[in-house]
């Protein structure tokens, strides 16, 4: 019996004795029960020193050659997805080891082919007198548990040990271009208590890969990716000549979702070079498994993105109401501004809290940007039509749905085109100049063409020879608009070409073929609002009239 079997009738025993002190029992029964506590607790005493001298002297190395080769071996059975809020990943798995230890050969019974294992029951290999590597992961939680584990023994003396476990790995992902983001992500193995001159840890290729799970539980959100590949370079792979030698001999064409790769590491990473901790003695072999996973943004198209620039185009039908109406124009557009600000909502829970500039962060401050310059433009308008042209502020109207929809979609393309970039707060400041520049361009329409209205109904009013050589250079400019636009020749093909463009930009010189009695009107409208003209002749001529 165990241990613990028999430890519980001894403390009946004792109990039932202590109880019967006081019974009128005879001296030859009371020695027969003193005898029988005294023998179990001999024997538990035994069991507990067999148990201490295993763990002062465990099983040491297999006889041979140093160091012993482990081959290390990853089956991936399903593949959990990415936790953001620990920044780690969860992966099914099956590890598989294999090694030689001449010490378990035995045998064969019956000579079958292949020759039979000999097999461990499950959970039971701990208690066996086998050596067993300590192999564990390094970037993982230590206190996982297998769910299922074989141990088979070859009569060669070839050991394989086969666990399934699922375990969460350290992610260490970076969310820069997040929703464009791919990741790739490492599962560490190495020996806990052998180092490289006892133990070498070499990729099993052949007990390496990936179930074809089409509805695995990661697979809503992430793609896996496949390498190219990986095994036609093997001197990237390998560090030292057995792997590489391992890794030729099984090189293949196929694409791989797993790659295993060996490295040679020192246990004490940043320990001062020369120092004994720095040594080659305290060098430990690793062996790393990665795959490479990519988001699915089907479901952040539809229900962030494309409403983002349905949004934005619906906002610029605030340029359709009347240009008096201020309060309909700036409701509408402070309306989209803010209904994006509520729509970017929709993120925040898909990435980690970080302070550093993303890509979901460059794509929400062009459009706040973009939204506050209609709201800008909005203001603009109402203040021309209010202050000097209705028709200048319907014309500012109709450049800046140009201006924005060309600026909107060409930001859109450079975000777009630049998603993969490494550093997005340049990608930021590029877009906020880019944003800027349009607005400056709008702000620069507005004014050459109230300055240019200006001047070309008083250049037909006044009349140009009294405006040259005046404080503006400007006149000269209208003068000569003027004088080519009353040239005999000015109805032909390229007048009419130019004569187009001008007006589909917004700038409409036409004023000049206007009759007088209507230029005066736009005049007197203009003197009406409160405008300063401060040149002498026209001032003379407008006192006349």
């Amino acid at each position: 019996k165990s241990g613990k079997e028999t430890c519980q009738p001894t403390l009946a025993a004792s109990r039932h004795l202590s109880a019967m002190q006081g019974d009128d029992i005879s001296n030859r029964h009371r020695s027969i029960l003193q005898a029988a506590t005294l023998a179990a607790l001999w024997y538990d005493a035994a069991a507990i020193s067999k148990v201490l001298a295993i763990a002062e002297a465990p099983v040491g190395l297999p006889e041979g050659q140093r160091p012993v080769q482990i081959d290390v071996g990853i089956y991936m059975d399903d593949f959990f997805g990415i936790n953001i809020e620990s920044n780690s990943f969860k992966v099914d798995f099956w590890l598989s080891l294999r090694w030689n230890d001449p010490r378990t050969a035995f045998n064969l019974s019956d000579h079958s082919s292949p020759p039979a294992p000999l097999v461990v029951s499950t959970g039971d290999q701990e208690d066996t007198a086998l050596w067993l590597p300590d192999v564990t992961m390094t970037n993982s939680d230590p206190g996982f548990q297998p769910t299922v584990s074989n141990l088979l023994i070859y009569p060669n003396g070839t050991v394989v040990w086969m666990r399934r476990m699922a375990v969460e790995f350290e992610a260490n992902a970076h969310f820069d271009q997040f929703p464009f983001d791919w990741h790739s992500l490492d599962m560490k193995f190495e020996s806990k208590a052998y180092y490289s001159s006892d133990v070498a840890l070499q990729p099993w290729f052949h007990m390496t890969g990936h179930k074809l799970e089409k509805d695995s539980a990661g697979s809503y959100i992430w793609n896996l990716l496949q390498f190219d590949p990986p095994r036609r370079a093997c001197g990237d792979l390998c560090a030292d000549t057995v792997c590489s030698a391992t890794c030729e001999e099984t090189a293949s064409d196929e694409k791989q979702t797993l790659v295993m790769s060996q490295y040679i590491k020192n246990s004490f990473s940043g320990a001062p070079d020369g120092s004994m901790l720095g040594s080659a003695m305290f060098k430990k072999y690793r062996v790393v498994t990665t795959l490479r996973v990519e988001r699915v943004i089907g479901n952040l198209v539809c229900t962030y993105f494309l409403p983002s620039s349905l949004l934005m185009m619906i906002t610029m039908l605030s340029f359709l109401p009347d240009c008096n109406d201020l309060g309909t124009r700036l409701g509408a557009s402070l309306v989209g501004l803010l209904t994006f600000e509520v729509m970017a909502e929709r993120v925040d829970g898909k990435i980690p809290p970080m302070e550093h500039i993303t890509w979901i962060n460059v794509w929400h401050v062009f459009h706040v940007l973009l939204l506050t310059s209609i709201v800008l433009e909005n203001g603009l308008a109402s203040h021309h039509a209010v202050h000097t042209y209705r028709t200048l502020a319907c014309t500012i109207d109709r450049f800046a749905i140009g201006l924005f929809s060309l600026w909107y979609w060409v930001g859109v393309f450079v975000m777009v085109a630049n998603r993969s970039a490494e550093a997005p707060a340049s990608l930021l400041i590029g877009i906020v100049a880019f944003v800027v520049v349009g607005q400056l361009l709008l702000l620069g329409f507005a004014g050459v063409s109230e300055s240019a209205t200006d001047r070309i109904i008083l250049s037909r009013l006044v009349g140009s020879s009294h405006l040259r050589g005046g404080g503006h250079i400007t006149w000269a400019v209208v003068d000569r608009i003027a004088s080519w636009r009353q040239r005999d020749g000015h109805r032909n093909r390229r007048g009419r070409c130019c004569r187009r463009a001008l007006v589909h930009s917004g700038l409409r010189f036409d004023s000049l073929s206007l009759p007088d009695s209507a230029l005066q009107g736009l005049a007197f409208e203009r003197i009406a609002r409160r405008a300063r003209y401060t040149d002498a002749p026209m001032a003379a001529v407008l006192g006349e009239e």
